[in-house]
């Protein structure tokens, strides 16, 4: 298949799982892919509408045959931004949206938009990371979707497993919990913090290292964010790293007794800092929510809480007490998380959904 791909994609500057996967796409099909991104902000909103309905218009005078795969945006303001690549489906042109989150369907259900949103979306192949979401859309009339996992493995798996065995084990008395994800209220952080604080008292090797960047959500504006991580910041038994290579994750990630991530966040769907402890073979501690359900299935050293305070507290107790017990090491698990999110699989599955256009 020698057909252009065009990518339209938000800025892929900042180092997130969205856009770790679409520098991989970009990457596969380099040879024949143009990428256009969107800058950030109004202003950034407003250019780019008019950059794509540019698109639109020459890419219909021009009867171009390229490929159009957009990396979609589930607000109402970025879903108005997306339509004039959306509206090149109704002309017969090939549409590719690659959804990376669960609340789509909240846009097609939009009492003003939601219907021109579902006429545009059933005439493209969306490409959705997490099975969990597809009953969902089926529901709003869309038919023409493909699960393609994301993958958090970017070497061969031989290489991953001699990486992993190169890690020092150091010796301490530490119970470390790592938080790697972004810093959102509604992704139950300061509940965490909470619960570390007042769980200290009782074991004060109890550490909690924070990795990602503060961002407002429905719950918190960033400049309360910002106070929530001033107030927290003053106890020994936490520390907020920010933003890490990916090195660094994987040291910190190596280093840690426990992964968590006590979300509610409307949009997760198959977070990297959930994926990349399974590949590692690390306890997790999540929230029992359909999205991670689904990341987690057949995972055994998972442990579901719901986000309330009491139920992270009993958590983590029971996983400070156990500390010691080694974690069961069942091979074909592990060789299963690590061919299910593995790069070299991504690239297979996402090149035949691409060819078979």
């Amino acid at each position: 298949m020698n057909k252009k791909i065009h990518i339209w994609t938000p800025s892929l500057s900042e180092n997130n799982g969205q856009n770790i996967v679409t520098r991989a796409l970009i990457d596969l099909q380099q040879d024949k892919c143009i990428v256009t991104q969107y800058p950030t902000g109004i202003s950034g909103l407003i250019g780019s509408f008019f950059c794509s309905l540019t698109y639109l218009i020459s890419n219909l005078f021009l009867k171009s045959d390229a490929i159009i795969f957009l990396i979609v945006s589930r607000s109402i303001a970025g879903g108005i931004r997306d339509l004039p690549c959306l509206l090149l489906a109704i002309f017969n042109k090939k549409v590719i949206c690659h959804v990376h989150g669960s609340d789509l369907v909240s846009l097609l259900s939009h009492r003003v938009f939601g219907f021109v949103f579902s006429f545009l979306y059933r005439r493209c192949v969306l490409v959705v990371p997490s099975a969990h979401v597809v009953s969902a859309l089926k529901a709003c009339g869309l038919s023409n979707i493909v699960v393609c996992e994301n993958f958090v493995i970017n070497t061969s798996l031989a290489e991953f497993e001699k990486k992993s065995r190169q890690i020092k084990k150091v010796r301490r008395d530490n119970f470390k919990i790592l938080w790697n994800s972004n810093i959102l209220s509604s992704k139950g952080i300061f509940d965490l913090c909470q619960a570390v604080v007042m769980l200290a008292q009782k074991y004060p090797q109890i550490k909690l290292e924070i990795l990602g960047k503060p961002i407002a959500d429905e719950e918190m504006s960033i400049n309360t964010v910002r106070n929530e991580i001033k107030k927290y910041s003053s106890y020994e038994c936490i520390k907020f790293v920010g933003i890490v290579s990916e090195s660094e994750t994987f040291s910190y990630l190596a280093d840690a007794d426990i992964v968590t991530l006590i979300s509610t966040y409307k949009s997760e769907c198959q977070p990297l800092a959930v994926i990349s402890a399974m590949a590692l073979n690390k306890k997790i501690l999540v929230t029992n929510t359909p999205a991670l359900r689904e990341t987690t299935k057949n995972y055994p050293n998972v442990y579901f809480v719901d986000r309330e305070l009491k139920s992270i507290i009993k958590a983590l107790e029971i996983f400070i007490m156990n500390r010691n017990n080694r974690i069961p090491q069942d091979i074909s698990i592990n060789y299963e998380v690590l061919n299910r999110f593995s790069q070299l699989r991504f690239e297979k599955e996402i090149s035949e959904i691409i060819n078979d256009l």
